[in-house]
């Protein structure tokens, strides 16, 4: 996770949709650790709506 410790609530990130291999752009608004030990983001979506991503696969948005 050392990769992404700068990922905090408020930062701006990104993620490719595994669908349309589109970017997706969007703000964190809260961090989660599951049962399991994985840790989620919920993002708010620049597209408007939200989104869960697993920490591992966002990029902190330049």
């Amino acid at each position: 996770m050392a990769a992404n410790a700068a990922i905090v609530i408020g930062t701006r990130v990104f993620f490719h949709d595994a669908k349309t291999g589109e970017i997706i752009h969007g703000t964190v608004e809260s961090l989660e650790l599951l049962a399991n030990g994985s840790q989620v983001a919920n993002i708010k979506l620049d597209s408007g709506g939200t989104s869960t991503v697993p920490l591992n696969l966002l990029s902190p948005a330049a």
